[in-house]
């Protein structure tokens, strides 16, 4: 019996571009009232830079496997896995995906480049079809992802069920070199500025940048979206927006903890 695995692949519009360095006062906010304001000469240069991710070794994974492994099996299925928007910058022809059931690995897979036109730009997605031969009674599937450019091999447990009844060729799990938490930002009527499409927003928790928003013009309202990395936080996270015309970086108090809701509304007015 053969079946083919998926989940809906998450928004394009919610693609965040990763890199944030720090302006020179990118640490806590200032002690006094909130939300904090400071005047600035310049622009700030927000950046996100994730360390290794979590779950990981150095190097590739010494992976003993059997091509000829699924003739030891009475069941298979077809996992396709694509690779969230940090995996596709970071990916190469070298990357490996690894199926590991029970301890074992059941298949390895190489990366399938693909490109196509989403809302008029050219989108890349980097896919893995995974064949996994499985018994009655087996459940939990890890994946093990070999990335090249970082020899590293991230290793994520319980991805997907071999005892799912999902089917479909047209949908992806999303495998996540850094897991991150997507997020979409609206402003509060009133605020003490005109929100610009210069304008730039960062989430930070204590002094790590662990998170930029972008902001998209809709129906002339302008919304941030992105997503915050998971691994960076504690779950109490602040936001800094830089309001391009005034030359202002207003910051609100360390105590947000929506950044797993559908949409948070930010009001920089003065208590």
């Amino acid at each position: 019996m053969k079946k083919t695995y998926s989940v809906l692949m998450l928004a394009a519009a919610l693609t965040l571009l990763v890199g944030c360095s720090s302006d020179d006062n990118d640490g806590q906010p200032m002690v006094g009232s909130w939300p904090a304001v400071e005047t600035v000469s310049q622009e700030p240069q927000w950046k996100v830079t994730p360390s290794a991710p979590k779950n990981s070794i150095q190097g590739k994974a010494d992976w003993q496997w059997d091509d000829q492994l699924f003739r030891n099996f009475s069941k298979d299925m077809t996992a396709i896995l694509a690779l969230n928007d940090d995996g596709v910058e970071m990916s190469s022809p070298d990357d490996r995906m690894a199926a590991v059931v029970n301890g074992q690995v059941r298949f390895i897979a190489e990366p399938v480049f693909e490109e196509q036109f989403i809302i008029d730009e050219m989108e890349h997605f980097v896919t893995f079809y995974l064949y996994v031969p499985f018994e009655t009674g087996e459940d939990a599937v890890d994946i093990q992802y070999y990335n090249a450019r970082l020899d590293r091999t991230i290793i994520q447990r319980n991805v997907f069920s071999v005892n799912d009844d999902v089917v479909g060729n047209e949908e992806f799990e999303i495998f996540y070199l850094y897991p991150k938490t997507n997020y979409l930002y609206t402003l509060a009527p009133g605020q003490p500025f005109t929100s610009t499409m210069e304008d730039k927003m960062a989430i930070y928790a204590g002094d790590v940048c662990c998170g930029i928003a972008k902001p998209f013009d809709i129906l002339d309202e302008i919304t941030w979206a992105g997503h915050v990395y998971d691994e960076m936080h504690d779950g109490k996270v602040y936001v800094r927006y830089y309001s391009a015309a005034q030359k202002t970086i207003y910051t609100t108090q360390a105590t947000l903890t929506g950044i797993y809701s559908d949409e948070i509304l930010l009001d920089f007015r003065t208590k």
